[in-house]
C-alpha cells in the first residue's frame, strides 16, 4: 500500500482507501464511482473479506460506458489458505516498479 501511495503522490493523485469487510462495500462503491468520473485512484484493501463486492466491481467496470483515462483501482488481499497449504515454497515479493 505504501508503494501505491508513493506512486500516487509522484503522479499528484489522491488515493483514498477502504479496508473491505462488513458493510464497507458502500464506501468502496463511492470511491470507485467517484474515481471512474474524476480520474482519482483508490485502494480496496483486504478484498478477501469482500469477495462478493469484487464480482460486482468487475461487472461495473465491464458494463461502464465511460471511464476516465486516469482512473485506477488497486486491490489487495490475503492469499487463500489452501494455496499456502499446497505449496512446497511460497514467496511473495514486493513490487519493484509499477508501470501505468
Amino acid at each position: 500500500t505504501s508503494m501505491i501511495e508513493g506512486l500516487a503522490k509522484s503522479n499528484k493523485k489522491k488515493v483514498p482507501s477502504v479496508s473491505m469487510g462488513q458493510g464497507q462495500e458502500v464506501i468502496a462503491r463511492r470511491l470507485v464511482g467517484n474515481g471512474m468520473i474524476s480520474g482519482e485512484w483508490c485502494i480496496l484493501q483486504n478484498c478477501h473479506l469482500g469477495l462478493g463486492y469484487l464480482f460486482e466491481l468487475e461487472q461495473k467496470l465491464v458494463k461502464a460506458e465511460e471511464i476516465h483515462d486516469e482512473f485506477r483501482v488497486f486491490i489487495t488481499c490475503e492469499p487463500p489458505e489452501s494455496i499456502n497449504q499446497r505449496s512446497v515454497t511460497s514467496k511473495w515479493d514486493t513490487l519493484k516498479s509499477i508501470a501505468c
